[in-house]
């Protein structure tokens, strides 16, 4: 397996990367928001723009083979999705 950063590499430049990250940190409101107007839906609609992003980033980004800091930051993102 390949590490995951402790720190992620703030030069993901490409847009799929930056709007993932965008997305996952809105994680914590959008519980907080879906808890507050009980309205679990909500909760279900993030998830699924999540997986929408994940999928633009993980289509158009490559991962394993790029540049050792490059690939341990995609990882550390890949790992961030999967702890949604």
């Amino acid at each position: 397996a390949k590490p995951i950063a402790p720190e992620l590499n703030l030069a993901l430049s490409e847009p799929s990367e930056r709007e993932l990250i965008r997305i996952l940190l809105a994680y914590e409101d959008t519980l907080k928001n879906a808890f507050r107007i009980f309205k679990p839906h909500v909760v279900a609609g993030y998830l699924l723009d999540v997986c929408h992003r994940f999928n633009q980033f993980y289509t158009q980004c490559r991962i394993l083979g790029e540049s050792p800091e490059t690939e341990a930051a995609r990882m550390t993102l890949v790992a961030c999705v999967h702890a949604v």
